[in-house]
Order: structure tokens, then sequence, then C-alpha cells
């Protein structure tokens, strides 16, 4: 018996933050194993946050210019989490960098 693994769109999620302004967008697939004619197991995919890297059937939702706000939006976020941990692996090098003595 041959399985087969299929992968809808199951979900798009947008988040505000407090001041009103998106935060970003995330996106859930659904997978469905079946032998051809019988589903045998079905699961959700964890939330992607949506960048230009994802290929997600956006445009049936959104029109161009919003599909390239939410785009934009999620590359924003993705570098800024990038830059955080860059930051924080800065600091920790310099917190572990032993201190010279104070030249006399």
């Amino acid at each position: 018996m041959t399985f087969q693994t299929t992968r809808l769109p199951y979900e798009f999620l947008a988040r505000w933050g407090t001041d009103g302004k998106l935060q970003g967008c995330h996106v859930q697939w659904r997978y469905i194993v079946s032998d051809g004619t019988t589903t045998v197991a079905e699961s959700l995919s964890e939330a992607q946050t949506v960048t230009s890297a994802t290929t997600y059937p956006l445009s049936d939702l959104l029109d161009q210019i919003q599909l390239a706000a939410v785009v934009a939006a999620g590359d924003a976020q993705a570098a800024l989490m990038s830059t955080e941990n860059l930051v924080s692996e800065l600091r920790q090098r310099l917190q572990e960098r032993p201190v010279d003595p104070p030249a006399e």
C-alpha cells in the first residue's frame, strides 16, 4: 500500500499590537496522509511567519498591494529578530572577554 501526503492551506492569521499597528502575519498548513481513497492521518503545521519566502496562496485572499505589505512586515520582523540575536550574541562575547589590566 502506498501512502501519499497532501499539503493544503489551512489558516491565515494576522496580529495587531496594542498600538493598533500590524505586528505580523502567520500561516498554517494542513497535512493529509491517505492511501489514495481513505484519509489515514491529518495534522497541522506550526504557525509560520509570512515573509517573501512564504509560498502560501495568499493571492486568493489579498490583492497585490496588501500582499506586498504583509510580506514587507514579515521580512522586517525576521530582520529585527536576526539583529536582536546578533546583538545578544555580541553582548555575550563581550561579557566573556577577559578584561585587560589598566596600562601604567
